[in-house]
Order: structure tokens, then sequence, then C-alpha cells
């Protein structure tokens, strides 16, 4: 895994994420595809009406193919996990930015760091998770 993908991934922001299902006829695989947008530009270029491009990064935790990468692959919404498990991922990483990603020299493993930055009038809803959130994926 290259630290590059790592430091990519720094400042971009959580448009959605879900655990994908295990293929029909496969062993039970952990997956988690997060949809990302990359930092927006510096205020000092100009605006541009284009919609911002978006970034997958498919994490496949297991398995003889275990990787983390990022994506252009088109998924089917029936690969999409569905139910109180990916309504918790969503609540607590939508809109959050990546602030940090570390992946240590020679290890299979990869760990993202995520603040949410919560308007004040939202922050109720959210009760007291932490700021700052941390999702450690290793390959196996």
């Amino acid at each position: 895994m290259a630290a590059a993908l790592a430091d990519r991934l720094v400042g971009a922001r959580v448009v959605d994420i879900a655990p994908l299902k295990s293929p029909a006829g496969q062993p039970k695989r952990e997956e988690l595809l997060v949809v990302l947008t990359p930092e927006a530009p510096a205020s000092g270029s100009a605006p541009s009406r284009a919609q911002p491009p978006r970034w997958k990064l498919h994490a496949v935790c297991g398995g003889p193919r275990a990787r983390i990468t990022l994506t252009q692959a088109r998924l089917p919404k029936e690969s999409l996990q569905t139910g109180p498990r990916t309504d918790a991922l969503k609540r607590l990483l939508d809109g959050a930015t990546c602030v940090a990603a570390q992946n240590p020299a020679g290890e299979r493993t990869l760990c993202l760091s995520f603040r949410q930055d919560t308007p004040p009038e939202t922050a109720a809803e959210r009760g007291d998770l932490p700021d700052t959130l941390q999702l450690h994926f290793e390959l196996f």
C-alpha cells in the first residue's frame, strides 16, 4: 500500500460510506466503500461550475485479494449493505474531513482520522460523539 495514497486522502471530505455485501457463493469478507471529494482548491482560484470529482476508496480487508485502493468501478446499489450498521457509519462520518492518514512502513495497515465539523444546530443530534474519529484497516 503506497504512502502516496494515504497522503492523497488528507483533506478529502466524506460524501457517502457503506459496507459492501459479499458476492453470492463466496466466503463472507469485510469490504467498505468510502466516497470522498478531494480538498477544495485554494480560495484564489476561479470557482468551477463542474461537479467536484469523487474518489471511491475501496477497502477489502480479508481474503486472497485484500487491498485498499481508489477505484473508478461502478458498483450496483444492490451491492451496498443497508441497515443500522450502515446508518451508524453515515451518521458518524457523513461530511467529515480526513485530517490524517498513517501507513507505517512495511505494515499492511492504514489508519484514517476524520474530523466532523458539525454546525452548532446539529451538534445535539450527534450527542456526545468525539470530534475526531478513526477508521483502522488491516489487510490479512
